[in-house]
């Protein structure tokens, strides 16, 4: 069971878009009344980026941001986080 749970971990770090489509991220925000605007860090890379800062031990915001492929400050992350409503994730 170990071990299953380590090669899936391992799967979902290499691509997390794999396992959780961006409709889905989109679906559960039209649920939970959470409206937004086109940004940088819409809930779809926020969502993605919190699950690999879980995912790689809950690592801290400011490394968070080198896995988004975009420049972003660690602020800038938190302030995403902080908008997502608790029902979308």
């Amino acid at each position: 069971m170990q071990r299953r749970i380590s090669i899936i971990l391992q799967q979902l770090r290499q691509d997390v878009a794999h396992f959780l489509r961006p409709q889905a991220i989109e679906q559960s925000c039209q649920q939970a009344g959470h409206h937004y605007r086109k940004r940088q860090l819409d809930p779809v890379i926020t969502v993605y980026l919190f699950l690999l800062q879980i995912i790689r031990g809950n690592i801290s915001c400011e490394h968070v941001t080198h896995f988004a492929g975009k420049s972003l400050t660690d602020s800038s992350y938190r302030k995403a986080r902080k908008r997502l409503p608790l029902k979308v994730l």
